[in-house]
């Protein structure tokens, strides 16, 4: 009857359908609907979606939760799903329910059970934590109840006081404190989210409540540390609770230079830790060579706390190291501290193994006695490394002493006729 009335008086099929949407007559929008969007297979315009979504914003915000409801294809409308959340907007970058205003009229309007459907809608990610924000700001406290019990179901049992306190949302989280609505292992956990996004004025809350526990602040620590946030370490500082004893801890694992001369600068660092952490940086530990290890070991070795068999470890390890080895090795090279027998086994070392570089930066230095190279000359032709031999055969004259031993320790052709040919045997 009312698609016959619309034609016969020629009335504008859009406007009677969001006068019935707004309010609430639910048959004539189930009746006028498919009128609006067309049959079979079709993709939807902007201007289409924009009266939809007005209708559904005006139905939210008139408590027509019926409406809502089929606008949102909960009653079969599977095609439609996305109607009431789509807005007409060139940032395609947002998800549609992001930019959508049938929430926050809904949450506006004090209307409680279209809040709790919206937000049960499982085919949209509705920014939850701005509509409870919203919620406490506007004074919808039954809004706001309702939004924090349906938040773990609809979020895999999260706790909405952590989440609304990793996000920043302070108003929200001090409401909730306020409330009694958190526990103290929330308290910790939300501490702990706050530090880890950088959220210093709601991480400066929860430390003013004095309810974040040790452990839960040592933990915020150590995260702030290892991850490089250096606003949330400092202020860690400023607090005055943290430990020496987690400093130490953990000034061995970080891998950022700006980070570790900012725990060097706010507390003495133990002898221990500075040794752990040359290890670390030396591939010795769990660490490898990085973006930042150079200016780390180079900041470590000012300390003097590097015992010389660690130093000589460390330079080894650069030695048997191929990638970043040569770099390493150039950095910790220091005579003073590393004894002619560690040298002269890391340039023989470094033949055999066939690294280049390090035989190339070695083959010059003082500790290195003709013996020795010639040793380390002809081991490298026994392991058949071809680039090493070539390029210390370029290197110095060798007697023909030495170059007969290297042409009889190798088995490798190539390296057989290079050095054929520097005997001059045909």
């Amino acid at each position: 009857m009312l698609k016959k009335l619309t034609k016969k008086l020629n009335c504008n099929v859009s406007d009677a359908l969001k006068f019935a949407a707004g309010n609430g007559r639910h048959e004539p929008v189930r009746s006028l609907l498919p009128e609006v969007i067309g049959d079979g297979e079709y993709t939807l315009d902007d201007e289409v979606l924009g009266i939809l979504e007005s209708m559904a914003i005006t139905a939210a915000e008139n408590d027509h939760y019926e409406v809502v409801q089929l606008l949102l294809a909960r009653n079969g409308h599977v095609d439609i799903v996305e109607l009431a959340a789509e807005s007409v907007s060139d940032d395609d970058n947002l998800p549609a329910s992001e930019r959508s205003e049938a929430l926050s009229s809904a949450n506006s309007g004090g209307h409680a059970a279209v809040v709790e459907f919206l937000v049960e809608c499982e085919q949209f990610q509705w920014c939850v934590l701005g509509a409870f924000d919203q919620a406490v700001s506007e004074n919808q406290q039954e809004i706001a109840r309702v939004i924090y019990d349906v938040y773990p179901r609809c979020n895999k049992g999260a706790d909405l006081f952590v989440d609304l306190a990793g996000a920043g949302y302070l108003e929200a989280v001090t409401y909730l404190y306020d409330n009694g609505f958190c526990s103290s292992g929330s308290i910790g956990d939300a501490f702990v989210s706050t530090i880890c996004s950088t959220r210093i004025t709601v991480a400066n809350f929860l430390v003013g409540t004095d309810s974040v526990s040790a452990t839960a602040f040592n933990m915020a620590f150590k995260k702030a540390v290892l991850g490089g946030r250096i606003k949330s370490t400092e202020f860690l500082f400023s607090t005055g609770r943290v430990p020496p004893q987690t400093v130490n801890t953990v000034f061995p694992k970080v891998t950022k230079i700006n980070m570790m001369k900012l725990l060097a600068t706010k507390q003495p660092v133990s002898s221990k830790a500075i040794v752990t952490a040359f290890r670390n940086a030396t591939c010795q530990g769990r660490f490898g060579w990085g973006t930042d290890t150079e200016a780390i070991l180079r900041e470590l070795c000012k300390t003097n706390c590097i015992p010389s068999e660690v130093y000589g470890e460390g330079f080894m390890t650069a030695v048997n190291t191929r990638y970043g080895g040569d770099a390493m090795g150039k950095v910790l090279y220091d005579e003073s501290r590393i004894s002619e027998e560690v040298i002269q086994t890391a340039f023989k070392t470094a033949a055999d193994i066939g690294h280049s570089e390090m035989v190339r930066f070695l083959f010059d230095k003082p500790a290195l006695r003709q013996a020795v190279k010639h040793d380390g000359f002809v081991s490298a032709a026994q392991h058949n490394q071809v680039e090493v031999v070539q390029l210390l055969a370029r290197s110095a004259q060798w007697s023909q002493d030495a170059l007969t031993s290297a042409f009889q320790a190798t088995k490798n052709q190539a390296l057989r006729r290079f050095l054929r040919t520097k005997l001059g045997i045909k």
